[in-house]
């Protein structure tokens, strides 16, 4: 994620990247919003999702591997979350896949743990193609002319910063850890990590604050401005429009 706010500029020969930035955000909110309301029987509208998903990613300035590795970062967290529904019974009838002394598998739970691994999947892939493609002065100029609300501006702007300072504080923290942990025993490390993790902690909400009375002392009164030109073209709406079609075609169907 540091990685991504970091150089997530705007790339000249990027298709992608060159879109309006209200073009991106409609399309992978309209996309978000299939992947939520799409009926689970529907196969074949997952399906198609996926492919265009996977051709919007072809013409963005980062590689398939990129987007792989990004999802597999983020998948362990789902799929532990997700990891208690196949043996909860929310089915009717005979719902019993197989039980082992106290532990049973029930079809319809099964059923859920990949329905919903797939939404989430399909959710954070969207999402994070359109922050990897779209500069933060896009996205903030965006807002501004969606009229969203300024403290929503604020936290966007300054959860950028703040993600670049918590990778700065674990960058010293780690090699810290790695020049005196060289001849530790693995229970010895991982004593250290548990308590290095409550000083990280207190190190990030400090330097938050000093970073927050900073903006404060050179005047920050809650008003975002940029310099970021948008430029809404005949290429931007047929995107829209073919977007809409397609969201509107799925809902019918």
């Amino acid at each position: 994620m540091v990685s991504i706010f970091r150089h997530n500029q705007l790339h000249p020969n990027c298709v992608l990247c060159n879109l309006d930035p209200r073009t991106k955000l409609f399309s992978a909110f309209l996309i978000v919003l299939l992947g939520i309301l799409v009926p689970s029987q529907y196969y074949l509208g997952f399906a198609f999702i996926f492919t265009w998903l996977f051709i919007i990613i072809l013409f963005s300035h980062r590689s398939l591997g990129f987007y792989a590795k990004s999802i597999l970062k983020i998948y362990p967290m789902i799929f532990f979350m997700t990891l208690p529904l196949p043996f909860h019974y929310s089915g009717s009838g005979n719902d019993i896949l197989f039980s082992l002394n106290s532990i049973t598998v029930f079809y319809s739970g099964l059923y859920n743990f990949f329905d919903l691994n797939l939404r989430s999947i399909l959710i954070f892939t969207t999402s994070l193609v359109f922050v990897t493609e779209t500069p933060i002065r896009a996205i903030l100029k965006t807002l501004t002319i969606l009229h969203v609300p300024k403290w929503i501006e604020a936290i966007v702007i300054y959860m950028q910063r703040f993600i670049n300072i918590i990778g700065a504080e674990f960058h010293r923290m780690h090699l810290a850890f790695a020049a005196r942990s060289f001849n530790m025993s693995l229970p010895a490390k991982i004593k250290a990590v548990a308590k290095m993790s409550g000083t990280y902690l207190s190190r990030l909400i400090d330097r938050s604050e000093r970073s927050h009375l900073a903006m404060i002392s050179r005047g920050f009164n809650g008003e975002i401005y940029t310099r970021y030109q948008v430029n809404f073209r005949i290429i931007d709406t047929m995107i829209v429009f073919f977007h809409l079609v397609m969201f509107v075609y799925a809902i019918v169907r």
